[in-house]
């Protein structure tokens, strides 16, 4: 294996921070916290979403993304359509009060979404899969199997249940 030096002053990332934020209880804090959110994700986690307005009655504003090229075909591979929908979406986006969080789960559109909601003055949350975990659906396996060694299970952890269960304090992920 080869050895690399990182730069003095170097950014780490992880590109599964999002799990990482779940499982410490971050992001149903911040749920729980906000005077408000917001939520863009796709119809497939609809239960999710209702399942979160019932636990937070009148504080979060879904955002219903479109469905992918791959679905296209339900409506006679219509591109113009598709894009009239991202377009009014990105359109619709705008922060109820500086600061508003917003909970992104739309793919590689979630790279584009999050920057206008930034720049209108919310605060963009990419939570890809930690959508697909709270309906318990095991959609990232090679992710599960290396961080929980089993490939087909989310563990009970991330279920939406258990975060609404066990919501810490906001000021607890404080410094």
């Amino acid at each position: 294996m080869e050895a690399f030096v990182l730069p003095e002053g170097a950014l780490l990332t992880d590109a599964w921070v999002h799990v990482s934020l779940a499982e410490a209880g971050f992001l149903s804090a911040l749920m729980f916290d906000a005077s408000s959110f917001a939520l863009v994700t796709s119809a497939d986690r609809r239960a999710v979403v209702e399942r979160i307005a019932d636990a937070l009655p009148n504080r979060m504003r879904y955002f219903e993304c479109p469905c992918y090229p791959k679905a296209e075909r339900k409506w006679g591979g219509d591109h113009a359509f598709l894009w009239q929908r991202w377009m009014s979406l990105a359109d619709a986006i705008v922060p109820s009060y500086p600061g508003e969080p917003m909970f992104i789960s739309a793919g590689i559109w979630t790279k584009v979404i999050g920057p206008i909601w930034a720049s209108r003055g919310g605060i963009a949350l990419d939570v890809g899969s930690v959508m697909d975990y709270l309906d318990r659906a095991a959609t990232r396996p090679a992710v599960l199997a290396t961080r929980y060694g089993d490939a087909r299970t989310v563990p009970d952890t991330l279920s939406l249940e258990a975060q609404l269960q066990s919501v810490k304090p906001l000021a607890n992920f404080l410094i």
